[in-house]
């Protein structure tokens, strides 16, 4: 059986994705030290106003790293639902057990005031996103526990729907290209592949195969994955829109800037120009 040492010392270190993380981590500290500082400037408000899009920039992270870890290799339920427990719950119930005793201790102004018994269970639970009058109430912040514990929930049933059509997909594109190779004489098949060639060389702009008058990717993620490319070229699909609520008409050229440090010059350039395909 494979152990956890062996699958980490398997899986390789991803630096772009640690490039994102210290940009999530800086936009959550951008909001709350807004919050703390009194007197800012409108411009600087509506600037750190965007801090929270940080904890959203988390979320993708840890889901696509999440997925990463699972390409190629099987799912054990009882193995992950261990791991993932045990990576939040430890802190976060040394949390509730700090404010629970700070509430009851000293006279200090709490949220964990007005906490009731079923809230105090509920966060226990990690169900507290389910009920308002519980979601900040025992921790502070704990909103975000909350969201992220139902997606470790609803991961199972997610892993396994995008493997059941990606099988599906495998599949259909196995037969089809079987019926091809069928009808097709051997000189067709040779021209098929010398035409697959010259397109892989043309360039970004055709990696995507397209029918005329047709858009580049309605969902450019699952494209990218499907058309057999690279992690880096997978992020780079999934992420190159977050500067969209920053700046729409230049939104390209603030993820190509994120993501400089951390991908090819190549899948910089694809980032930067996006829009134009």
């Amino acid at each position: 059986m494979e152990t956890g040492e062996t699958a980490n010392a398997k899986r390789p270190h991803v630096r772009y994705l640690d490039g994102l993380r210290g940009v999530a981590i800086l936009a959550v500290l951008l909001i709350h030290s807004e919050q703390l500082i009194h007197g800012l400037s409108q411009p600087a408000r509506d600037l750190a106003f965007y801090g929270v899009r940080g904890v959203q920039l988390f979320f993708i992270v840890s889901g696509l790293t999440l997925t990463m870890n699972y390409v190629g290799r099987p799912f054990h339920l009882v193995n992950f639902a261990a791991r993932r427990f045990f990576r939040i719950a430890p802190m976060f119930y040394a949390g509730i057990l700090l404010y629970l005793l700070l509430n009851w201790l000293t006279e200090m102004p709490l949220p964990t005031d007005s906490a009731t018994p079923l809230d105090v269970a509920a966060t226990i639970l990690f169900l507290h996103g389910w009920l308002p009058s519980a979601i900040n109430t025992v921790v502070p912040g704990g909103w975000s526990i909350a969201a992220e514990a139902m997606f470790y929930v609803a991961f199972p049933a997610l892993l396994w729907a995008a493997r059941t059509r990606r099988r599906a997909d495998d599949q259909r594109r196995c037969g089809e290209d079987e019926r091809r190779q069928q009808r097709q004489p051997p000189e067709a098949d040779e021209r098929s592949a010398l035409h697959e060639q010259r397109r892989r060389r043309q360039g970004i702009a055709e990696r995507v195969p397209r029918k005329s008058g047709e858009r580049m990717a309605a969902t450019p993620f699952g494209e990218a994955d499907r058309d057999g490319q690279d992690e880096e070229y997978v992020v780079c699909a999934l992420l190159h829109d977050i500067g969209d609520t920053l700046g729409s008409f230049n939104h390209p050229d603030i993820a190509a800037a994120i993501l400089k440090p951390f991908v090819s010059e190549e899948n910089h350039w694809m980032v930067a120009q996006h829009s134009v395909f």
